[in-house]
């Protein structure tokens, strides 16, 4: 029977890495009688890599008949991605972490189903639940460093519609999944490294699939997301503040991130975790899923103990803004801001230069054609006025009298 495997995140629980996993191993996967297809629908590479993106495509057109064509042309490219991976093999790997909260969405569930009655395939789920107050926090971490550009603090992230958008509330959004999918085929991992069948989150993931982890298999070199530390995280979020700031590419990302790495070497620092709940927060957070996630533990992962967490709270000390270092991190920043803006710069010239040589060779191409062209007119003017082409001229005009 086909199989498909749904990997639904939840975001900051490994899913970029697993999908570089996966997709830098599509060969060795074919071995096995599974196939992870790319999908080639967003404006950067991560769409490609996140290849279940198509069940949740929402079109950025106000146009409603627009729209609507734009979302069918991407589900209908996602049913052909799909077609031609069963053709290759019985089980196919869907991932995209947004599917998560995503379960609910009003365009979801009914391409859901046009994929489960067109293919007759048996739909699994998988799901990795990381602890609430990690979760959420880097959650916002990511929100402020990445694209969204969060100006909220995290404070005042805990008490918007976004943080409850995401659903900390883990047993009560995998009590509607078993409406749709079936308790009995909802796989409930736990993002603890020693929780992890095998030690990371590729043999854990391999092996909740039925898949075989051989040497084969290639890794991913080095963290996939990294999060911002120490000041980073407020200057960033202040400098999303800025208006202009909204309409650039938020290169200010790539260089809070070298700044924030820059830091760590230079200053020799070991970036000690913090936390920005305030002190107790993070237990009294927790506190409010406890039931919940009890719950879990004993329905999907079968312990009586009701534990579904092994790593224990640890207080932290709270973050705070350190103005010993900051004039360091601001020139850091700066400096790695420079340097992204003069690559882009000298990979602009560059490119330049490469359209210049290409338009020199164009004219000179273009320069020996005209000259080819010419030479055929004077070529073809005297033959007209050859004694031959006269001869023949005249013998036609006899002929027409």
């Amino acid at each position: 029977m086909k199989r498909i495997y749904l990997h639904i995140g939840l975001m900051k629980t490994g899913s970029t890495a697993l999908q570089e996993f996966l997709a830098a191993n599509r060969t060795v996967l074919a071995k096995q009688n599974c196939a992870y297809p790319l999908m080639h629908i967003g404006p950067t590479h991560t769409y490609d890599l996140r290849n279940a993106h198509f069940l949740i495509y929402d079109s950025p057109s106000n146009d409603p008949a627009r729209r609507k064509a734009e979302e069918l042309h991407i589900l209908q490219k996602g049913i052909s991605m799909l077609e031609k991976a069963f053709q290759e093999a019985d089980t196919v790997i869907l991932s995209d972490e947004k599917l998560w909260y995503a379960q609910n969405w009003l365009r979801f569930r009914p391409r859901l189903m046009k994929i489960r009655e067109q293919f007759g395939c048996e739909i699994k789920v998988i799901v990795y639940l990381r602890r609430q107050d990690q979760f959420v926090e880097s959650y916002w971490n990511q929100k402020v460093k990445g694209a969204s550009r969060y100006t909220m603090s995290f404070s005042e992230f805990l008490l918007s519609s976004h943080c409850a958008g995401i659903l900390p509330d883990y047993n009560a959004q995998l009590d509607l999944m078993r409406e749709l999918y079936g308790k009995e085929n909802i796989i409930v991992r736990v993002y603890e490294p020693d929780q992890f069948d095998g030690g990371s989150i590729f043999s854990d993931f391999m092996h909740h699939t039925g898949l075989a982890l051989t040497d084969e298999y290639q890794f991913p070199e080095s963290p996939s997301n990294l999060q911002l530390t120490d000041n980073f995280i407020e200057i960033k979020r202040q400098i999303n503040e800025l208006t202009d700031y909204r309409d650039t590419d938020n290169f200010y990302r790539a260089a809070m991130l070298g700044a924030s790495e820059a830091a760590g070497r230079i200053g020799n620092e070991k970036n000690d975790k913090v936390t920005f709940f305030p002190e107790g927060g993070q237990a009294a957070y927790v506190e409010q899923f406890r039931e919940g996630n009890a719950n879990i533990a004993r329905e999907y992962l079968g312990r009586e103990d009701g534990v579904l967490f092994h790593e224990k709270i640890k207080p932290l000390p709270a973050w705070k803004f350190n103005e010993t270092t900051f004039c360091r991190d601001v020139m850091l920043t700066m400096a790695e801001a420079d340097i992204y803006q003069q690559e882009k710069i000298q990979s602009a010239n560059k490119r330049i230069r490469q359209l210049r040589e290409e338009n020199l060779e164009l004219m000179m191409k273009l320069e020996k054609l005209q000259n080819e062209v010419e030479q055929l007119k004077k070529n073809v003017t005297s033959m007209y006025r050859s004694p031959i082409f006269r001869a023949y001229r005249k013998v036609r005009s006899v002929l027409k009298n």
